[in-house]
Parts: structure tokens; sequence; C-alpha cells
């Protein structure tokens, strides 16, 4: 059984946790044991990736080295090596860093609660990431509950999301709607992406076994709601959201690729960096992994051409060291 079907199978526990306006939580169920992972605790006045309270920052700040310090406390509760390697993923593939708390007043407190739930953003003081040890502590549910942490909501509910997905409602009891509303997010230019670790699965929260409560459109096939980890455009976005100093983006003739383009590019690495290029209308990013210190690498189908006006995202992981383009070959 996979992860998720694990989680749908022990689900019910605190589900989609309705709240009073003081944010306290009204919790439903009975056993430790029943968990819905795909939970938020939401604050008022505030949303995923906008900050509508001038008065507050939902964000995490960034220091003066470009690095966004995420102060964590992990409760004794755990064996802590399957969260720490969650969290390094953060640290190696944008500019956020999980951090030990000393002093500070701002910090993420990880817990063994009913369930596996976060708030959006920063909310100021100790705020709950619960991972109930009972069947949430897997590498792409942690990493989901603190991508919330860093203020994402979920993917099936971002603004333009109508025009991916189709929500079955018939299947979805009256007191878990609000984990299917959709939200005024700001989508930073990227794509929607059926494979963020942040998207509900077919089945979530369904009321009737075998009923799916979201559908993709136009194809119903694609898979929706994996667990493994950070998707690439999660990745991406974590960067944007934050600004990080740790991507560049490059568009080569501007920001497309004409007809007769293709690539090929020479790199020196240097430290630890990666880059991206514009996404492809449809499609997945390139990955590519360079081990190398000298080396080339090359578009997915250089040479032949690429499509009029098309847009491309490469993610490039180096392990150690800055990448430094010498030579770009576009046509």
């Amino acid at each position: 059984m996979d992860i998720i079907s694990h989680l749908e199978h022990i689900r019910a526990g605190i589900k989609g946790a309705p709240f009073l306006q003081s944010g306290t939580p009204i919790r439903r169920g009975k056993a430790a044991t029943d968990i819905e992972e795909l939970d938020i605790r939401r604050v008022i006045n505030r949303n995923a990736m906008k900050c509508f309270d001038s008065s507050t920052d939902c964000f995490w700040s960034k220091s003066s080295d470009g690095t966004v310090y995420v102060p964590y406390t992990i409760s004794s509760a755990f064996s802590m090596s399957t969260i720490l390697d969650a969290m390094k993923t953060f640290a190696s593939e944008t500019c956020v860093q999980f951090i030990p708390q000393t002093n500070e007043v701002d910090y993420v407190s990880i817990e063994s609660d009913v369930g596996c739930y976060a708030y959006i953003g920063k909310i100021g003081g100790a705020q709950t990431v619960s991972l109930d040890v009972n069947g949430c502590v897997y590498n792409g549910v942690i990493q989901h509950e603190l991508n919330h942490a860093l203020g994402f909501v979920h993917e099936h509910t971002r603004s333009d999301r109508d025009l991916y997905v189709e929500i079955i409602w018939e299947y979805i009891s009256e007191d878990e709607v609000q984990n299917f509303e959709k939200q005024d997010t700001n989508n930073l230019g990227t794509p929607y992406d059926y494979s963020s670790v942040m998207h509900y699965s077919n089945y979530a929260f369904t009321n009737v076994s075998g009923m799916a409560t979201i559908v993709p459109i136009p194809d119903p096939t694609v898979p929706i709601g994996q667990r493994q980890g950070l998707s690439p455009i999660d990745i991406e976005r974590i960067n944007l959201l934050y600004t990080c100093n740790s991507k560049a983006f490059l568009t080569p003739s501007g920001s497309q690729m004409n007809a007769n383009s293709n690539a090929r590019t020479n790199y020196i690495v240097f430290t630890n960096l990666f880059f991206l290029l514009p996404h492809a209308d449809n499609a997945g990013p390139t990955e590519f992994q360079l081990n190398g210190t000298l080396g080339t690498f090359t578009s997915p189908n250089y040479p032949s051409p690429y499509p009029m006006n098309a847009n491309y995202l490469y993610l490039i992981h180096i392990p150690s060291g800055q990448v430094s383009v010498t030579r770009c070959l576009f046509g």
C-alpha cells in the first residue's frame, strides 16, 4: 500500500478541522490513528502566497546572507532522521534553510498531534506543524506540511484550478467542502502542477468509497496526489516567492525559442547552485544532474527544432558549487 492509500485508509481524525474566528480548531474523531494528512490551519486575513493584512508579515524573513532561516523544534516523540532528511531538500534546492531554534521568537514546532497539519505562512511565535507518528512521518508528507508553513496552499485550490481539475462536489461531505474551496492565490506565473506535493489525490475526503472527488481535465488519467517529495515546480515557486539568489532565469532569444532553435551549453561548476529556464506549456521540466567540474549538456531534442514560441523549464542540479554558463548556442 502506498503512502497516499495508507493515509486515506486511516483517514478521519481532524480531517478538515473547521475553525472559529479565534483560530481554535474544532476536532472530530476519536482515535489518534484516524489521520487525514491533507489539512491546513487557517489564519484570518491571510492566504497562500498573499498577505492581506499589511500589519503582519506572513512570510519568513531573508537574512543578509540571502538565506531564509526557519527555526524549528522537534518533539522527542520522533526519531528525527526522516524529518531532517526532508528538510535537506529545501536547503539544497532553495534559499530556505530550517535550523534548530535557539532564541528566535518565531519558529515552527514540529509535534505529533492528531493528524498532519500546518498553518499557512509565518503566523508569529511558536506555530505547530503536526506530523502524527502514526501516519505522517514520510518524506513527501513532511515536505507538504513544511511548504504550508512557508506560505503555500493546496494546488487544487489555486485560483485557476477550474481549468485543470473538476471538483466532484456530490462525493464531498458538507463539513469537508472547505478543503476544496478555491482560494485567491498568487500563482507566481507558474503552470498548474498535477505532480505538486501540495496536490490532493483523486479520492481525498470522498464520502463514497471508490468515487473520486478530484478529476484532472481534460485527461482524467493524469496522476495527482504524489507524496514522494517536492516537485521541480514546487521548488521553482519557493525560489520565486522568496526571491532566492540560488536561481537564475536564462531566456534564449529574449523569452522564446524560435522554430529553428536548439541549445548546447558548456558549463563550469564553482559552488552549489541550480538555474531554471521558463517552463514549457503543458510539459514537465527537464532535469539535469551535472557531476563534473567541466562539461556540456544539451536540450532534450537537440539538434531537432522546437515548436514556435515555446518556453521550456530546465532544472539543473549541481553537487557542489555554482554554475557558470560559458557559451550558449541557439540555432
